[in-house]
């Protein structure tokens, strides 16, 4: 997880190189951008020292869940000031 500043908004940024891993598939890179602190949208998650994977859940289930969510609540009156983004993409040998 990386947090920009406002004096870096608008402007390139480097992510920094990444390895390709086994198990290969489709990957994302999520990006969001709020007006207030996104903490509490993003699931906890621990970094694996062995794979340096990050890890919602060891629960199949419980992970998907956390992860894969979408409930239609209606249409808010009062907005908050949000944007996310997603790069996916596919790994292989």
């Amino acid at each position: 997880m990386r947090f920009i500043n406002a004096d870096d908004a608008n402007k390139w940024v480097s992510l920094g190189e990444f390895t390709v891993t086994k198990p290969f598939g489709v990957e994302s890179i999520q990006i969001v951008a709020s007006s207030k602190d996104p903490m509490s949208l993003i699931p906890y998650s621990r970094k694996d020292p062995e794979t340096g994977l990050y890890v919602v859940n060891t629960d199949p289930a419980k992970a998907v869940s956390t992860m894969r969510a979408l409930i239609n609540t209606g249409i808010k009156k009062e907005q908050e000031n949000i944007a996310e983004a997603v790069l996916t993409f596919t790994t292989a040998q």
